[in-house]
């Protein structure tokens, strides 16, 4: 029941969160995203993007992707203080397993950009991914 409470109070405070100040896409408690930080973000994603065959992919444009980054930043953050509230742990060595068994998955190391692309996810933030996976299921 504790682990509901505090997954309902994440989701209410997705849906209060607000900019607090000119520069910020969002603040998450003490957590501010500047509208910087999540546009480099996209931006390799759409470099990363050029690198790959796109054919036959959905892949999210314009203001959709941005929505897209910036709720899958404030998803890990929420994750990240739902689980030090709980006193739950993501260890390196789960993180590096796990991501050992995505890579094999989508078919090796030179795929995984591939996969990364058509998931929307930017490289840099492939370990913060594994982390959210492997935290939301321990909660």
């Amino acid at each position: 029941m504790k682990k509901f409470v505090a997954l309902l109070g994440a989701i209410s405070l997705l849906a209060l969160t607000g900019c607090g100040r000119m520069d910020s896409a969002a603040t998450i408690g003490d957590v501010t995203v500047t509208q910087a930080q999540a546009q480099a973000v996209v931006d390799q994603i759409l470099e990363e993007r050029t690198k790959v065959d796109t054919t036959g992919m959905q892949l999210s444009t314009g203001e959709e992707l941005n929505r897209g980054e910036l709720r899958f930043t404030i998803i890990t953050v929420l994750f990240e203080k739902i689980a030090k509230e709980l006193k739950i742990e993501v260890t390196p060595t789960e993180i590096e397993q796990r991501k050992s068994e995505l890579i094999a998955q989508v078919g090796g190391e030179k795929e995984l950009l591939q996969g990364l692309v058509g998931a929307n996810i930017a490289s840099s933030n492939f370990e913060k991914y594994v982390k959210a996976i492997l935290t939301s299921e321990k909660i």
